[in-house]
């Protein structure tokens, strides 16, 4: 009596191979949404009018950073 096995693989792409793909194209697709962005930006020239010894606070548009401007000399 003679058994005969049989083996067969998936058709297709491994799962590793997806997953070291997907792994590398995460930062390109950063950097590559990041690029437009950082270059869409311009500096913007700001004119405060005030007083010796006021002072201009905010925040940055995103709400992260806080400022303080106090103006220590001339007048308007």
């Amino acid at each position: 009596m003679s058994t005969e096995i049989t083996t067969s693989e998936a058709p297709g792409i491994a799962r590793r191979t997806v997953l070291k793909a997907s792994a590398w194209s995460v930062p390109v697709v950063a950097a590559a949404v990041a690029t437009p962005l950082a270059a869409a930006s311009t500096a913007v020239d700001l004119e405060l009018a005030g007083f010796a010894g006021d002072t201009f606070t905010g925040l940055s548009p995103d709400l992260l950073r806080a400022y303080s401007i106090n103006v220590t000399s001339g007048s308007m």
